[in-house]
């Protein structure tokens, strides 16, 4: 009966963990992002988050876009070390770096949500 309910616990650990896949080397602050927008959408409608990488300034940066699914929300760059590089959104059009369109080097999509 032991064995039963060990191989039961396993099977429910083993199975109940979603696979992300989740890049190596992003900095933790999107990781956690990429995390928080897939336990939220459970409860909201997602439409495709997003991250990408950018050259920006000689430094990469990582622009996490949760996607029209938010009211208000801002997209924002961050550095290797999650500190705000600039934002972007809104409804008011934020812009804290207004050259970034015409400066940044998209280096590709790094995660989008797979739903």
């Amino acid at each position: 009966m032991k064995k039963v309910i060990v191989i039961t616990l396993i099977s429910c650990l083993a199975f109940s963990c979603e696979n992300l896949d989740i890049p190596s080397g992003l900095p933790e602050c999107i990781e956690d992002q990429i995390k928080s927008e897939v336990r939220n959408s459970q409860v909201r409608e997602p439409n495709k988050a997003t991250v990408e990488a950018y050259l920006y300034n000689s430094e990469k940066v990582y622009i996490f876009d949760p996607g029209s699914g938010y009211a208000d929300c801002l997209s924002t760059a961050y550095n290797q070390n999650c500190e705000v590089i600039c934002e972007f959104g809104g409804f008011a059009g934020l812009n804290t770096c207004p050259d970034f369109n015409e400066t940044a080097e998209l280096l590709g999509i790094i995660w989008e949500d797979p739903r």
